[in-house]
């Protein structure tokens, strides 16, 4: 363990060692990275759970995820940097859910267009990946 952190935190000699913030920060970023991973699977449950919903009325269900359920992550997609990939397992999820609605799978080319707002004749089921690269730099 302490060979993987001195690794991570390129400690190579005991006068680096008197650098330890290095270490508090790597503590930082695995205390956020886990934070991150908790939120994304709270997310996952709580769309499965809004999935229930959709077979016996999709238009509440669909409100419900565009103005409520994204918004949540969209909100805390503000503050934190560089955790598109983080987000994966949920658009995975978003994905089958959108596909057990149509009852055939869909395809990348079909979710770019589902990703569309409305104007742009789209549905505005938006790719959590994609909002987590837009939302931290605004």
């Amino acid at each position: 363990m302490i060979a993987k952190i001195t690794k991570i935190a390129k400690i190579t000699t005991f006068s680096d060692l008197s650098n330890l913030s290095n270490l508090s920060n790597l503590n930082k970023v695995e205390s956020n990275l886990n934070k991150v991973k908790n939120k994304v699977e709270s997310w996952e449950k709580d769309l499965q759970s809004l999935s229930k919903y959709a077979q016996d009325d999709p238009q509440a269900a669909y409100l419900a995820f565009t103005k409520g359920l994204s918004s949540r992550w969209t909100y805390f997609q503000r503050t934190v940097p560089d955790a598109s990939e983080l987000f994966e397992p949920l658009e995975n999820a978003i994905g089958d859910q959108i596909s057990a609605l149509v009852g055939r799978e869909v395809n990348d080319a079909e979710r770019q267009i589902l990703a569309l707002p409305l104007r742009h004749d789209g549905l505005g089921l938006t790719d959590p990946r994609e909002t987590a690269k837009m939302e931290y730099k605004h």
